[in-house]
């Protein structure tokens, strides 16, 4: 459970670091950017069979929503939300959670990586030929090697995607004890 949820943290560092100084490349004009998206998502952890399932939405240019669901009872045990400004990580399990900034993210990553690039990965995986598998090598984290993220059954459709947040049942933590607790430190 611990890598599942280091695996999640690894994902929202990609999306809160810092901007690249490589350029993103356009999709071509023939076709046309959706405003929504959303698939399934399946996370293959190293050296087990266990897989762990999940949703990913997203408005483009405003939010995306990242949930982990518990094997067998489909309850979110983990939820991500970024925005260009901030993300929020929801440890349900743990009844914490993080708000934190990019800023902050980029003090603990290998990777600069913008919400930009996040959704143009996304975008492009949701496309007829786009890469629908992504490694933690492919997104500059070769220290997960072997874990690996399935995005499937993409759709366009409007939905809604509310602002998530923490009930008062739940504790802030800051990044660094949050990253602590889910490495068993």
């Amino acid at each position: 459970m611990k890598r599942i949820a280091y695996l999640l943290f690894i994902l929202v560092l990609m999306a809160g670091c810092k901007s690249s100084k490589h350029s993103i490349s356009k999709l071509p004009t023939e076709i046309e950017t959706p405003e929504y998206l959303s698939s399934k998502l399946q996370i293959a952890l190293p050296n087990t069979s266990m897989n762990i399932n999940g949703t990913m939405k997203m408005k483009v240019g405003e939010r995306i929503q990242l949930s982990v669901l518990m094997p067998v009872f489909r309850s979110e045990l983990y939820r991500i939300e970024l925005t260009p400004t901030e993300v929020l990580i929801l440890d349900r399990p743990s009844k914490q959670y993080v708000i934190t900034t990019p800023d902050e993210l980029a003090k603990v990553s290998s990777r600069h990586i913008t919400y930009k690039q996040i959704e143009k990965l996304l975008i492009d995986a949701s496309l007829p030929d786009g890469k629908k598998v992504l490694s933690t090598t492919d997104l500059g984290f070769p220290d997960l090697a072997g874990a690996r993220i399935t995005l499937s059954d993409f759709s366009n459709a409007a939905l809604n995607l509310d602002a998530s947040s923490a009930s008062d049942k739940y504790k802030q933590v800051s990044l660094m004890d949050f990253i602590s607790s889910q490495l068993g430190r």
